[in-house]
């Protein structure tokens, strides 16, 4: 529990300073965030498209952070988004497409759980879960 707090701190210190553009300063902390907990979906976020920043001809460390995010949490759609984004960018449509039908079927999903869960929907998708 102390290391996840630790790491929160360290994830936070790295936001604060790619706000204000001191990029290796903050990829230290996100580093640093991991170390304590490896399974802190924000640092890897961050660090994905921090590392995008500061190496845009090399995509395969932001990719495989982000890829991180997505095996900690894999139900959560933000890491989906800036993989997807971020494939756009190197103008790599065909694996740009999986990552928002992610997001697209995550949303219907949370949108069904939230219909069943205050009693809307119809009767077949009461059903069907």
């Amino acid at each position: 529990q102390i290391h996840h707090q630790i790491s929160k701190v360290y994830s936070r210190q790295g936001t604060s300073l790619m706000s204000s553009n001191l990029l290796q300063s903050a990829l230290d902390r996100f580093n640093k965030a991991l170390e304590f907990d490896p399974n802190n979906y924000t640092a890897h976020i961050e660090k994905g498209k921090l590392l995008f920043q500061l190496k845009c001809d090399d995509t395969q460390e932001s990719i495989a952070s982000l890829d991180a995010a997505i095996a900690v949490f894999p139900d959560k759609e933000k890491a989906y988004i800036e993989k997807g984004e971020l494939l756009l960018k190197m103008n790599n449509l065909q694996e740009a497409i999986p990552c928002f039908l992610k997001v697209i079927e995550l949303r219907n999903v949370s949108k069904r759980d939230t219909s069943v869960e205050e009693g809307g929907g119809s009767d077949r998708d009461k059903q069907l879960i």
